[in-house]
């Protein structure tokens, strides 16, 4: 809309996208990346367009960054204002009050939950990658896995997602570099390297203060992708593309049904 010349419903598309803008700033942090995404992605479009800037360009843009802005800081300082403004201290004070023993900061580090602070108890990288498996657990609690971690589907299941994933992500980058020119690069690079910084944080996070095998860490990975293949669309081997997104598709629907609903169904959470 900031790039429009005349952009239709100009009032109601600025405050829709004012609000938008502020809830997802009110996501979590791993949310944070997509920021940074769409941060560049707002420079890559600037590149790519070259708009003839305006007072009524500036002021759309302006209008809905006030508006997100706004919204973020209202709902901050309501918390803020309803914890005293010593948040940080209050929910410290609570877990040493209700924490079980294993999660509770006053317990000595040796007799706390053994995925807690794993690099300060002398797990290195290595170990944590290899024998800890955090990309492969990581990996399948993004695909599928129920009840926290109780039900998970076979090995095998995992595998064809894997090899499928792997083929999808080989096509779009092959389609993008061979098809893409400059611009469609330039995307795919910023999407890339976005996504993983993502993952390499996430790895860091679990190995440096928990480790939490949970896939929806990854979760701003999928909009990233949306932005790159919605820009790129045209260019991509359509019917190999779309074979394997159908085939990842199908994957998961069977999964969620026939393992995640069956298995909680029958043994419950």
């Amino acid at each position: 809309m900031a790039f429009s010349e005349q952009p239709k419903h100009t009032g109601i598309k600025i405050a829709s996208l004012g609000l938008l803008l502020g809830f997802l700033l009110l996501l979590k942090q791993n949310f944070y990346f997509l920021y940074l995404f769409l941060f560049l992605y707002f420079f890559w479009k600037i590149w790519v367009l070259r708009p003839r800037w305006n007072g009524k360009k500036i002021f759309r843009l302006t209008a809905v960054l006030l508006i997100g802005s706004s919204v973020f800081a209202g709902v901050c300082l309501t918390d803020a204002w309803v914890n005293d403004f010593n948040k940080n201290d209050l929910m410290f004070k609570a877990r040493q009050q209700f924490a079980e023993e294993l999660y509770n900061p006053d317990t000595p580090i040796e007799n706390r939950h053994a995925y807690l602070e794993m690099r300060q108890r002398g797990t290195t990288l290595k170990h944590f990658l290899a024998a800890d498996r955090w990309g492969e657990k990581s990996f399948r609690t993004s695909f599928g896995v129920y009840g926290y971690t109780q039900y998970s589907g076979s090995f095998a299941y995992y595998d064809y997602v894997r090899y499928t994933g792997l083929a999808l992500l080989l096509t779009l980058v092959i389609s993008i570099g061979y098809r893409g020119q400059s611009a469609g690069i330039a995307l795919m690079a910023i999407s890339g390297v976005t996504a993983l910084l993502l993952i390499i944080v996430a790895c860091w996070h679990a190995w440096t203060v928990d480790f939490q095998a949970q896939g929806r860490y990854f979760l701003p990975i999928i909009p990233i992708a949306a932005v790159l293949f919605y820009h790129c669309r045209r260019i991509i081997f359509r019917p190999v593309f779309y074979i394997l997104f159908f085939t990842l598709f199908s994957f998961s629907v069977y999964n969620f049904i026939l393992v995640g609903l069956r298995d909680i169904g029958k043994y419950g959470m």
